[in-house]
Order: C-alpha cells, then sequence, then structure tokens
C-alpha cells in the first residue's frame, strides 16, 4: 500500500504491527527481529508522515526508532528532512552532521544540508532586519522622548 500511495492504509498498517509488536511477550530469541521489525515500523510512519507533511509525526516516529537503534541512517535523515520543513535548522543540521560523520555522504545528505544552511542563512537576514526595525524604531521613541518639551 505504501508503493502505491495509499498512504493512509500504510499508515494503519503500520500502526497495527506496532501494536501487535507491542502487545506480544518477547522471548530472548526473538528480540533482535522484533526489535528489527518495530525500527522498520517506525520508520515507514515516518516516511508516510514525510509524504503527507506531518512533521511532528515524523521527528515522533524517528525518535521512536532510535530508542531501539539510536544511530539508525534513515531515521537520522528523516528527522533531519522533517526538521528542516519545520524551520528546525540547527537541529536538522545536527543529525545531517552526524550522518556525515557516520561515513554517509550521499546526494541526497547533501542537498538536504544545503537547504538547511540555506534556510539557516535567510533565518538570520530576516532576523537582522527585523532587529534593526525594532533598534529603529525605539531609537525614534527615545529621539522623540529627547525633542519634546518636559511638563511640569
Amino acid at each position: 500500500n505504501f508503493q502505491k500511495g495509499k498512504l493512509h492504509l500504510a499508515s494503519l498498517y503500520y500502526n497495527r504491527a506496532l501494536r501487535y509488536l507491542d502487545n506480544r511477550n518477547r522471548k530472548e530469541e526473538d528480540s533482535k527481529q522484533t526489535n528489527a521489525l518495530e525500527v522498520a515500523c517506525h520508520l515507514n510512519l515516518a516516511q508516510v508522515y514525510l509524504r503527507t507533511e506531518e512533521w511532528q509525526a515524523a521527528i515522533a516516529s524517528c525518535n521512536k526508532a532510535f530508542w531501539i537503534e539510536p544511530d539508525n541512517v534513515k531515521g537520522l535523515f528523516r528527522r533531519a528532512r522533517a526538521l528542516c520543513a519545520l524551520r528546525f535548522y540547527e537541529e536538522s543540521q545536527s543529525d545531517l552532521k552526524k550522518l556525515i560523520g557516520m561515513g554517509e555522504n550521499g546526494s541526497e545528505i547533501r542537498a538536504l544540508m544545503e537547504e538547511v544552511v540555506k534556510g539557516r542563512v535567510e533565518m538570520a537576514r530576516s532576523e537582522g532586519v527585523s532587529m534593526r526595525a525594532v533598534l529603529r524604531q525605539i531609537e525614534k521613541e527615545e529621539n522623540k522622548e529627547l525633542t519634546e518639551p518636559v511638563k511640569s
């Protein structure tokens, strides 16, 4: 269903699978396999949420996968994409730097890093412009106070 674009249905199936895995009595011998299935379900859900632009849900799904597998490459990349979409550029860049530090340097990672850097630059510019506007307003108010006659 995921491949066919039926994202809502895929989401239902992944959530159902996670509930099933969560309710099972885990035995030592199948713990690794169960963990791998849980990580896959969480990351597939994250991908569904990215496609439907549910950024917070995508981040939450990645974070759940990290409880089981903290340095999961797909999870770090998907969370970085969601963070970037929410304009949390520093956090997104942190995940991307972690990926690069792990030896991952594919074209998608480089492209997202470029997007993050551009976003940070634009945000800094807009904050700088806003700050100048605020400072100008304060300066005008101060000048007005200095030029007005003192009332006694």
